[in-house]
């Protein structure tokens, strides 16, 4: 072997050598592009690329993608020089645009009514942070209003308000 820099790709859990680069003074300054990376990426996984991003760490210069293939986010870390993953991580994704709720709007309904006795105003399902939840408006006999949220997936009550 020859004397000088090499880049190493070990793989973390056996300690198995992936890859060995010598750098060559050329070589050092030959970052992949944005689009061989994504040409790499898309011959090894299927799916939609959603994401792509250059960082550097300890002087290191790595390649972040996103991709998606149904409902599997698949992220990977992409050696910005030699274009070997070093690291994939799989996960579930929710599915966007979908708000996820198990109970009805007539059951978030009759769990209002039973922490605030009154006529039903009005019933908004609604989603924020992630977590979609039931919006009842409550009218009192004595000209107030009650707004009771409910968590559209467990039913819990999850505050109660009052206006006057």
């Amino acid at each position: 072997m020859q004397s000088g820099e090499y880049g190493v790709s070990v793989n973390a859990k056996s300690g198995e050598v992936m890859n060995l680069v010598k750098h060559e003074d050329d070589l050092k300054n030959k970052l992949l592009t944005e689009r061989e990376i994504e040409k790499l990426v898309q011959e090894k996984y299927p799916g939609k690329i959603t994401q792509i991003n250059q960082k550097l760490e300890d002087a290191h210069s790595f390649y972040f993608v996103v991709l998606k293939e149904g409902t599997t986010e698949i992220t990977l870390k992409i050696d910005a020089l030699s274009g070997v993953i070093t690291k994939s991580e799989k996960k579930k994704a929710l599915p966007q645009n979908k708000a996820v709720h198990k109970i009805t709007a007539k059951e978030a309904v009759k769990i209002a009514l039973e922490q605030v006795n009154g006529k039903v105003d009005d019933v908004d399902l609604e989603e924020s942070g992630g977590l979609s939840y039931y919006m009842v408006e409550i009218e009192l006999d004595n000209d107030k209003e009650a707004t009771v949220q409910i968590n559209a997936i467990t039913g819990e009550v999850l505050s109660v308000t009052w206006d006057d």
